[in-house]
Order: structure tokens, then C-alpha cells, then sequence
């Protein structure tokens, strides 16, 4: 019993203690809180910069100020805006900000304090705003002379004033949480860093001058706010607390003369360059650039008369839009350099762009282009009338196009297989379910025998991502097909690698579909009889082969004699060419005038294969060496493309995209690369599952004849691949 008590006040005794010492700490506290609260009602703490936070605000509409963003604040004071300053303040607009102080929770009860309490009560107190040339301080009372700072600093608010006195009571701030200043004149913050370094403008009398606007070049401008709290018009309380405004009045970089653009159907493909020395990637202030176009001199390009300023956006501002009444007089005013938005023929491009295509534009007429920049603070560079160029759109021929005149009778579109007792791609539906049918029933035979495949590609491509992967110990097997751990494996020259079951191959070769193969493209063409017409691939693309990309997946169903393996690819080719100038084929049928416009023919093939590999050579008498041979289906999706990137229609009917079914067949010969380097391929073949490595070789027919039909386009070819191959 004792002892139970003994505990009892083991535990009671220090929660008392901690009671107890609550109370104290709440006495206390309660009493350094009476203490503070009497300190801070008497204390004559100097104001500082965490006493206030800055706001810049615009007039949306009159006497409605609006706070600017971030974004606003660093870059909305551009020259457009430096030029709409009105006569007067009282026209205040576009053309003027104003600047809002919040002050912090305990700033009001500093300032009274200052006031009343510490300096001789006498409950006089100023705040201005100023701006300065350089990096000069403007509330450092040591540069003020007979309390002028014309010669250095700018008053924001009363800008033409000699002297600098601040014009606002500090006791407003008394009873406000924020206080803002008077309407300010762009302007005039520009004319504050000085007019060709002859001082602010308002030592020179230039305050109200929009000359400045022009001449400014991209600069912070820091605004001094001055605070007093001792009645004294000259000294500050703090020469400390400013914050930073960006402006910029210089005009963007110009760019090089423009070369003529490019001829297209109904197009034109605009290019142009920059300065040497100078790279818009690198130029931090530089947004883009936007397309001026117009018909003769001065007509505009696309429809305004729904009143918008044109069918694209202006990312660009001019006074001549802010504010037409304020906006300086164009002596010699045109479509270029009026810099209407009307006359906008691009949206903005991105800052590394150097060329662009206009279009909707009429064949036969000419059009005037010019390219102007455009920074982030929404100036623009000039377009000198010297800097426009004129050129006209022209009618061209593209690929399709030109193999349809020619008695082509692909009419596009993906149901080639239709025909085949009128059942949309039956023939190819037969063979997929056959090709399904066959797998399935090996899976299922290898699922009793091995197990499923599906966890050893997952671990496979675990081991592929995994950049150091723990892994199971490998087992390998020896000649009689027992299972052997990886530290007791067999020497190099017996070990046969892990099973076989999947192959992969990244193949390349060089390619040329035999579209001019067609039976019903005419050899001659009627102009005078004689003239022999070169066929539309070899005309538009020329005869040369162009790189053919494929990769192929191969199931091994059957390791007996050799390999039988059903497989898939897939591949990629493409040829691009200038689409012919109309007016000149007419004239010669045998030649391709190029023009600014692209054309291109784009194969996407696939295939459903047979393969066998006669790999015994390599089992049996370790010859690095594997023949085999392989026999499919294929069916090979084209787009053809005309110089707007689009899929043309025929006139007389068609569409310049479809499929064509057909067959394939190849024989090559693999080399064993595991016979390089055994030690390396069996490493491999541990740490990844690939077995074997070959590189192959191989003489291909590809029959992309339709089949069984006859109005398609013709894409096979008689051809040769090369690559690697990765069995696993």
C-alpha cells in the first residue's frame, strides 16, 4: 500500500509542478503583453522599408484605378503609353498611373508616435514620390542644395516645381491603411531619368514633353519615397525605402532586308534573318515578331467589317490606338508605317522564328509584306516602305494533283479491301483472326509447359529501366537440361543462354514506292504530239531512294529444325519535294519549276509475317551464320500533302490519303554477334534476357499492288534491309 501511494505522488507531484508553472508563464506572459503594449504606445521607432509595401495602379475607365499584376508592373510602361499624356492633368487617362502605399499593422501607430510624441509634438509630417537619374539616392539630404533636387531628382507629383517639397500631409496615414498619390504622367517617370543625360526633366523644363517617350531605353527606374516626420521639407527620417519600375521607349531590333517571298498557291512564305551580332534567343526583353501585309498599297488582307481591329490580335500597343487624340502626327502615313492592326497578317511569333506562311491570298495579285518586332513591354519596331517587299501568289501543282492529271487512279480513302465479295477488309480481317487463332493456341501450349510469358517481359523491361536492379540469381542450363545456378555455371564454350521465346528488330533501308508503276498513267503527253511525260513521283520527288525506318516483333511458336515465328512491323518513310509551278508545266510537261510550296508523299506499312530461321548451323556446329526467309501480308497507310500541310481533294474526285493492301516476302542472312565477344553476351543475356544478338541482311519484295484491286496507289518496292536483331 505504500508503495502505491508512493507512485501515486510519483505521478501527481510533477503535473502539480507543471500547473504551477503554467500559471507563472501565463502571469508572465500576460505581463511582458502589458509591458509591450505600453512600450509600443510610447516607443520612437524610426519608420523603415518593411513598413510599407507598393502598389502601381491604371485608369481603366475615369476614376476607376485598377492594380497591376506582377507581369503589368514590370512591363506596362512602354512608349504608346509615355505618348498619350494629355495637356493637363485633369485628363488623366492611358496615359497616367499612380502609386499606393499599404502600410504595415504597426506603421499607423509609429507614425503617430513620431508625430506627437518624439518629435516636439509638433504633428507635422510629409510624403512624396521621386524619381532619379543614375543610381543618385534621392533622399540623401547630403546632395540636396538650398532644398532643390532639380538638378538630380524629378517630384512625381509636381514635376515642374524648382523646389521640392513634399505635398502631402504623413498624417493621412493616421487614419488610412493605404494612401495613394496623384495621378502621375508617364511621361514624365520617363522624363525623370533625363533627356540625352542632361539632367531630369524637371531641371530642363521637360516634364510635359512626349519627345522622351521615343529616345528611353529600357531601364529600371527607382522611385524614392520620402517620409518626414519632423515637419522638415529637405530631410527624410530614412534614405531607405524606394521600390524599382520598369521602362522602355527604345524601339526593338530591326530585321535584316527581307528576301522575295516564296510563290505558293494562294500563299506566300515570308522569311527573314537578324542583324549579325544579334540573337533574339538571347534577348530577354524580346517577344516575337507579327506579319503586315496588304493588297497594292493599301487595301487590307482580311475581312474588319465586324469592327474588330483585324482577323488577328495585335500583340503590340502604339498611341495611335491608345489614344488618337494625343498620338504624335505621321507625316507620311501608309498600311506599314501607320502599324494599323488592320493590316496584321500573323499572330505573334515566337522569338526564334524566322520564317512563316501567309495565307488565304488571292492567285495573280500582288501583296506587300513586312516584318516587324515586337518586345514584352508591347513596342514595336518600325517598317521602313524601303523594307516591304511585293510578290504574288500563284496556282501550284502538288503531288496528287499532278499524278491524278496523269491518269492516276488511286481515289484514297482506307476500304481497298471492299471489293472482296463486298466485305470491308475481309481479306485482311481473315488474316488477322488466323495469325490471333495461332498464337493463341501456342500460348496456351506454353502455358503448360513453361508457364506464361507475361512475367518475364515484365521483369524484362524492369531490368532495362532499373539503372543497378536487384535481381534473382540467373539459371542457366547445361547440355543434358538441368537447371544450374549462376555461380556454378558451366565454362562459356557449353552455356546455351536463357529461353527463347520473343525476337526484336530495329531494320533500315533504302526505299522508292513504284508509283509511277501505275497502268493507267499516260505515257505521252498531248502537246504537239511529242512531248514524253516524266512520271509524277520522278518528276516532283526525283528518282533518288529515301531512308525506310521499321521495327519488327517476332513470336517464336516453334524451335524444332530451326524457328518458325510469326511476326508484326511497323515502319516510317517519307519523301518531300517543291510542288510545280502550273503555268511552267503547261508550257513543259518533262520539268518541275519549283515554287514556295511544299509537297509530300508520307508511307506508314505494316505487315503480318511468317518467319523461319534455319538457326541449327548455330546449335549444332556453333557457325555463326542464320539463313532464313519470311512471308507476309501487308498494308501500307499514304498521305500525301500540299504547301499548307494539308490532304488535297482531287477536282474531278478523290482524296489524297488511303491504304493499299498487298504482300511481302524476303530472304537474308543473320551473323551471331555473341561469337565476338562470348563473355560479353553471356553478361547481357544475365543481366537483361536477351539471348542472342544478330546482325542481319536481307533482299526484300514488297508487292504494294492493291491485291486484288487495281485503283490504288502502288508503294512496293524491290529493296534492302539491314539492322540488329535481339532475341529473347
Amino acid at each position: 500500500m505504500p508503495t502505491k501511494l508512493m507512485r501515486t505522488a510519483m505521478v501527481i507531484a510533477p503535473m502539480l509542478a507543471l500547473l504551477a508553472s503554467g500559471r507563472s508563464a501565463a502571469q508572465i506572459t500576460t505581463s511582458t503583453s502589458t509591458s509591450t503594449s505600453t512600450s509600443t504606445s510610447t516607443s520612437c521607432t524610426a519608420l523603415s522599408q518593411s513598413d510599407f509595401t507598393f502598389y502601381t495602379e491604371y485608369e481603366s475607365s475615369p476614376n476607376n484605378w485598377i492594380q497591376m499584376n506582377s507581369t503589368q508592373q514590370q512591363y506596362w510602361f512602354n512608349r504608346a503609353r509615355c505618348e498619350c499624356q494629355g495637356d493637363t492633368i485633369s485628363q488623366k487617362g492611358t496615359g497616367y498611373f499612380r502609386i499606393a502605399v499599404q502600410q504595415g499593422t504597426t506603421t499607423s501607430q509609429k507614425i503617430t508616435n513620431l508625430l506627437e510624441n518624439c518629435n516636439n509634438g509638433s504633428g507635422i509630417g510629409y510624403y512624396g514620390f521621386y524619381a532619379g537619374t543614375g543610381a543618385f539616392n534621392c533622399l540623401d539630404s547630403s546632395a540636396v542644395t538650398s532644398g532643390s533636387l532639380s538638378s538630380v531628382c524629378t517630384n512625381l507629383e509636381t514635376p515642374t516645381v524648382a523646389q521640392f517639397p513634399p505635398s502631402n500631409n504623413i498624417a493621412n496615414f493616421e487614419n488610412a491603411n493605404v494612401v495613394y498619390s496623384q495621378a502621375i504622367a508617364i511621361s514624365t517617370l520617363f522624363g525623370s531619368l533625363g533627356v540625352n543625360g542632361s539632367g531630369t526633366c524637371g531641371a530642363t523644363g521637360t516634364c510635359s514633353s512626349t519627345d522622351v517617350c521615343a529616345t528611353t531605353t529600357t531601364q529600371a527606374v527607382t522611385i524614392y519615397y520620402f517620409v518626414s516626420t519632423t515637419g522638415s521639407t529637405t530631410t527624410p527620417d530614412t534614405t531607405s525605402i524606394s521600390f524599382t519600375l520598369n521602362v522602355s521607349g527604345e524601339e526593338p531590333y530591326q530585321t535584316n532586308a527581307l528576301p522575295l517571298p516564296g510563290q505558293g498557291d494562294g500563299a506566300l512564305d515570308v522569311n527573314w534573318s537578324w542583324p549579325s551580332g544579334y540573337s533574339p534567343a538571347t534577348d530577354t526583353n524580346f517577344a516575337g515578331v507579327q506579319i503586315f501585309c496588304s493588297r497594292a498599297d493599301s487595301y487590307t488582307v482580311y475581312d474588319n467589317s465586324d469592327g474588330g481591329a483585324s482577323y488577328y490580335g495585335p500583340s503590340y500597343e502604339t498611341s495611335a490606338s491608345l489614344c488618337p487624340s494625343f498620338a504624335p502626327a505621321d507625316a507620311s502615313p501608309s498600311a506599314f508605317n501607320d502599324l494599323s492592326p488592320y493590316f496584321l497578317c500573323s499572330g505573334l511569333l515566337p522569338s526564334n522564328a524566322t520564317s512563316y506562311r501567309i495565307e488565304g491570298l488571292q492567285n495573280g495579285i500582288y501583296y506587300g509584306v513586312g516584318v516587324a518586332a515586337i518586345d514584352k513591354f508591347g513596342n514595336i519596331g518600325t517598317i521602313p516602305e524601303s523594307s516591304v517587299v511585293y510578290q504574288q501568289p500563284i496556282p501550284t501543282v502538288n503531288f496528287y494533283t499532278e499524278y491524278r492529271n496523269l491518269g492516276g487512279t488511286a481515289q484514297g480513302g482506307f476500304c481497298s479491301l471492299a471489293g472482296w465479295r463486298g466485305r470491308p477488309g475481309a481479306l485482311c480481317l481473315v488474316a488477322c483472326a488466323g495469325f490471333t487463332l495461332l498464337i493463341w493456341r501456342r500460348r496456351g501450349r506454353k502455358g503448360q509447359r513453361k508457364g506464361h510469358a507475361g512475367p518475364a517481359i515484365l521483369l524484362l523491361a524492369a531490368s532495362l529501366l532499373t539503372p543497378d536492379p536487384a535481381r534473382a540469381q540467373a539459371i542457366y542450363h547445361d547440355e543434358e537440361g538441368e537447371n544450374v545456378a549462376a555461380e556454378e555455371a558451366p565454362p562459356a564454350a557449353h552455356w546455351t543462354g536463357s529461353a527463347r521465346n520473343f525476337a526484336v528488330e530495329a531494320r533500315f533501308g533504302l526505299f522508292y514506292p513504284d508509283v509511277d508503276s501505275d497502268p493507267g498513267l499516260i505515257k505521252v503527253k498531248p502537246v504537239d504530239g511529242k512531248t514524253l511525260q516524266t512520271p509524277p513521283n520522278q518528276l516532283i520527288f526525283g528518282k533518288s531512294s529515301r531512308p525506310m525506318w521499321q521495327l519488327e516483333f517476332d513470336w517464336e511458336i516453334l524451335q524444332v529444325f530451326g524457328t518458325l515465328a510469326v511476326g508484326a512491323t511497323i515502319g516510317y518513310w517519307k519523301e518531300n519535294g517543291s510542288a510545280c509551278n502550273y503555268a511552267a508545266l503547261q508550257l513543259d510537261s518533262n520539268h518541275c519549276v519549283g515554287t514556295g510550296d511544299n509537297t509530300s508523299l508520307r508511307l506508314i506499312p505494316f505487315a503480318a509475317l511468317v518467319i523461319y530461321r534455319m538457326d541449327e548451323l548455330v546449335k549444332r556446329w556453333k557457325i555463326p551464320l542464320v539463313p532464313y526467309a519470311k512471308l507476309g501480308l501487308n498494308y501500307t497507310i499514304w498521305t500525301i500533302e500540299n504547301g499548307d500541310g494539308n490532304v488535297p481533294d482531287y477536282p474531278g474526285g478523290g482524296h489524297g490519303q488511303g491504304g493499299t493492301p498487298g504482300w511481302q516476302g524476303a530472304l537474308g542472312l543473320s551473323f551471331l554477334l555473341d561469337f565476338l565477344d562470348p563473355e560479353a553476351a553471356h553478361e547481357f543475356d544475365s543481366d537483361s534476357g536477351v539471348n542472342h544478338t544478330y546482325a542481319f541482311f536481307e533482299l526484300a519484295h514488297v508487292d504494294g499492288n492493291g491485291l486484288y484491286r487495281s485503283n490504288v496507289l502502288r508503294v512496293g518496292d524491290n529493296t534492302w534491309f539491314t539492322g540488329l536483331m535481339f532475341e529473347f
